[in-house]
C-alpha cells in the first residue's frame, strides 16, 4: 500500500494526500477528483 500514487485525494486546503494510508479524522474535508477542487 501506499506505492502506487492511484488513490490520491484533495483536502478542501489544497493538501494532497495518499486515501489508502490516511487516517480519517472527524471534521476532514476530502474532494476526490480534481474537478471538484475548483481547478486552482
Amino acid at each position: 500500500m501506499a506505492a502506487c500514487q492511484d488513490c490520491w485525494v484533495w483536502t478542501v486546503e489544497g493538501k494532497r494526500l495518499r486515501s489508502c494510508s490516511t487516517v480519517l479524522r472527524q471534521g476532514m474535508e476530502l474532494l476526490s477528483a480534481f474537478e471538484a477542487w475548483g481547478q486552482q
